[in-house]
């Protein structure tokens, strides 16, 4: 038990823990932000607009009005500041402006009393050898990666979604449709549902399990060609 504990202790310890713990921390506050591919107002759901000076929303919003019955409407003044902005989420995680992440965590250990010990470079490798940093330059950790988001090639850390579990999750793609078991098909079967003088309903009995796929597949040429 003891054991247990001092290796949890020590996990808890790692720079590269505490530095994610930071992160995660002040990512679920608002404090910091991730831009994503496409950027919403949370107020009024329109698009955000992206300048040197960070995010703006250029909608408007509507206030329903209790006492007349009705509403107003005002432009919408959510924005985001660019110096809140550590990095970007992509196709195969999470990318971090890395001198600006690790400025922030120093501040807030240093505020804390508490200064991480480690260099920079001793926690991206920490982080490397835990295998949270998913691609990586030839000679160094970080990695020039398109941002979806601006649409712009910056450096970055390349870490796994895994590093930040309170993300949401990527959805998961769309599997293809599995095709029906191919059903033989008779010549007398496909006179049956080709022959025009034939009855609707005896149509619909014989073809309840075969598909245009069924003939294709039979070698058997399309009724409809």
């Amino acid at each position: 038990m003891l054991a247990r504990e001092q290796q949890a202790a020590h996990a808890q310890n790692r720079p590269a823990t505490i530095v994610l713990d930071v992160l995660g921390d002040k990512l679920a506050r608002g404090e910091l932000l991730l831009e994503k591919k496409e950027m919403i107002c949370p107020h009024c759901g329109e698009g955000l607009h992206r300048t040197d000076a960070g995010w703006h929303c250029q909608g408007v919003r509507v206030v329903p009005d209790t006492s007349l019955m009705g509403s107003h409407t005002y432009p919408c003044s959510y924005r985001i500041d660019s110096r809140t902005i550590i990095g970007f989420e992509y196709d195969r995680g999470i990318g971090l402006y890395w001198e600006a992440t690790w400025h922030v965590v120093a501040q807030a250990r240093a505020a804390q009393r508490q200064p991480i010990q480690y260099s920079s470079a001793a926690v991206q490798q920490q982080l490397d050898n835990d295998g949270l940093v998913v691609e990586c330059s030839a000679d160094r950790l970080t990695k020039t990666i398109r941002n979806p988001a601006i649409g712009k090639v910056c450096r970055v850390l390349a870490l796994s979604r895994l590093a930040l579990p309170g993300l949401e999750p990527e959805p998961e793609p769309e599997s293809e449709p599995e095709l029906e078991p191919v059903t033989n098909v008779t010549n007398d079967l496909l006179s049956m549902v080709t022959d025009p003088t034939a009855p609707v309903s005896a149509k619909i009995g014989l073809v309840t399990d075969v598909t245009i796929d069924s003939y294709i597949h039979e070698g058997q040429p399309s009724p409809t060609a």
